[in-house]
């Protein structure tokens, strides 16, 4: 009777799950979840795919183009100037992003190799 029952349960929680409670089910539906078409794919794989394909890069210069033409100026950082370029091509230095402080290890913490 406990086996019977046993099995009865085991059959139950399968169904529950949506069929999903052997450890071969679940490896099918995450392998078939990682072959899914583009529009199902993640945000993050999709712009790594555009960023490797180079069609984010060409996005973006678009974008910056088109904003440009509607006489909207576009800011972005070259080196360590922050720069506003206007609509004419006239670029303005609007900050300066200074280095980050070095990092210096706390008192009584020692580097292990290090003589």
């Amino acid at each position: 009777m406990a086996r019977v029952h046993a099995i009865s349960r085991r059959a139950n929680a399968a169904a529950a799950d949506g069929g999903l409670s052997t450890p071969s089910s679940r490896r099918a539906a995450h392998d078939s979840a990682l072959h899914q078409p583009d529009e199902a794919k993640s945000l993050e794989a999709r712009v790594f795919a555009l960023a490797m394909s180079g069609k984010l890069k060409q996005a973006a210069h678009r974008a910056i183009a088109e904003q440009l033409g509607h006489g909207v100026p576009v800011t972005f950082k070259r080196g360590q100037n922050i720069i506003r370029r206007d609509p004419t091509g006239a670029e303005n230095v609007i900050g300066k992003i200074g280095l980050p402080p070095r990092y210096r290890l706390p008192r009584g913490v020692e580097v292990i190799g290090r003589k």
